[in-house]
């Protein structure tokens, strides 16, 4: 400890103010230490616990542990013979934050609130919902009516709190049975409203298992045009595959429902929503698409003329074939390639000279692959020394390993004697999937 003097208490409360300054901010604390002609004369008090410093610095500092028996953040207390007058000391205390988590027998802990009872979390009712949902169908058809006020109770308790997905899942399973049984498919509808409809359609584009797939499509396509149009939305704004191939497949199955629910697509600003409407009308198909589609060739984004390309070469007929070959030359490397594979499942003979003439003028690689391929398809005995010119390539240029190996199928395609003398010769190629290649083509001739 440190001896209090009367001509020490000014230094005292200097101290006092600059260690409140210190913690305290610009704040000043008026401090006074009144002390007794007793504690002149040699009775000791502790500095700290007489300027009441240690409320200052014991709650702030790292490490700090309340003493015993007081709590954090309590009023200290000053410890003073019981003989001597009571040392008013002046301090004002900050106000310590203590979170609930601190120490056991604080009192923030002790006045926590009891929790106030909410809806059941997402996951129990998610949980009671699935149970029910399978006793509901796991029942005989003349005991389901107790175990169906259980379901429609699940489904509220889901419902409110707010596991939709839950109630969507346990819908797509009633719908699997409706065809057995129409009041499995009448409570179905009950319970759908348009979120739940909305979790159905995203359950549909994330189911894997292909039958599956293909039985709750079937089953959509019985609930009417309005899950079309909610099918039409989801792939609006899918950039899952998997997803979206489903979507193009369920709106095919609904027909000329499917197709007008794909007619707005057609008019957005997004370029992906368009390609997806796109898809949904070559899956389609029918002359009556070739029409829309014309239109998407001109598209500025080159997905969107991509997609139609596929499109019309799955629709198929002269006009598509006349359409694809038209994209033969467009400014995008990517579209050229899909209209020389579509020229090639169409088998387009009018896009003949032009196949030739991208062969003497060069272009990317995976269009010339492309156009090789297309020239096979199409036979044309006149096309095989422009193709095997581009498989030699020239000193400057050597063709890639693609080219070749799309030169020789072509070549084995044609047939000509000179055609089947260069797949021969390959065979003998230092590449040995080039040689492989030319082997397995001279074999299955």
């Amino acid at each position: 400890g440190t001896q209090v003097t009367q001509k020490d208490e000014k230094e005292l409360s200097d101290i006092a103010r600059s260690i409140s300054a210190l913690f305290g901010g610009e704040e000043q604390v008026e401090t006074t230490a009144t002390v007794s002609s007793d504690d002149a004369a040699g009775d000791t008090v502790d500095v700290g616990t007489a300027l009441g410093l240690e409320s200052v610095l014991d709650i702030n500092q790292p490490g700090y542990t309340p003493p015993l028996g007081r709590k954090s953040g309590a009023k200290p207390v000053t410890p003073v013979n019981v003989q001597d007058p009571v040392i008013p000391v002046a301090v004002e205390e900050p106000v310590a934050r203590v979170d609930v988590q601190d120490a056991e027998g604080s009192d923030a802990a002790e006045i926590e609130e009891a929790p106030i009872a909410l809806d059941p979390a997402p996951s129990e009712a998610a949980r009671v919902l699935s149970e029910a949902t399978s006793q509901y169908l796991e029942a005989p058809r003349d005991e389901r009516e107790a175990e169906q006020g259980a379901l429609r109770s699940a489904v509220e308790a889901a419902r409110s709190a707010g596991a939709v997905g839950e109630i969507a899942t346990s819908v797509n399973l009633l719908l699997l049975q409706a065809d057995r049984d129409v009041g499995v498919g009448d409570l179905a509808g009950e319970l759908m409203d348009e979120n739940v409809l909305a979790g159905m359609v995203v359950a549909l584009g994330s189911t894997r298992d292909e039958d599956e797939r293909e039985a709750l499509i079937g089953a959509f396509v019985r609930l009417g045009d309005s899950v079309a149009e909610a099918i039409a939305g989801a792939l609006t704004i899918t950039e899952d595959r998997l997803a979206r191939k489903t979507y193009v497949a369920a709106l095919a199955a609904f027909g000329p429902a499917g197709a007008q629910a794909v007619e707005r697509m057609l008019q957005d600003s997004s370029w992906f929503v368009v390609r997806n409407g796109v898809a949904v009308l070559g899956a389609v198909g029918g002359e009556s698409a070739i029409e829309p589609l014309t239109a998407t060739l001109a598209n500025a984004h080159a997905g969107v003329r991509r997609e139609t390309v596929r499109s019309l070469a799955k629709i198929g007929g002269e006009n598509a074939g006349l359409l694809v070959s038209s994209m033969l030359g467009d400014s995008d490397a990517m579209v050229r390639v899909e209209a020389a594979r579509a020229v090639s499942a169409l088998k387009v003979e009018r896009a003949y000279k032009q196949l030739v003439q991208i062969l003497k003028d060069g272009d990317d690689e995976t269009v010339i692959e492309q156009v090789i391929r297309a020239l096979g398809a199409l036979g044309d005995p006149s096309a095989v020394p422009a193709i095997e010119k581009r498989m030699k390539g020239s000193l400057l240029s050597r063709p890639s390993k693609g080219v070749r190996l799309a030169g020789l199928a072509a070549l084995a395609s044609i047939g000509t004697p000179h055609a089947v003398s260069l797949v021969k010769k390959a065979r003998n190629d230092k590449d040995p999937e080039i040689s492989a290649t030319a082997a397995q083509l001279i074999s299955g001739r």
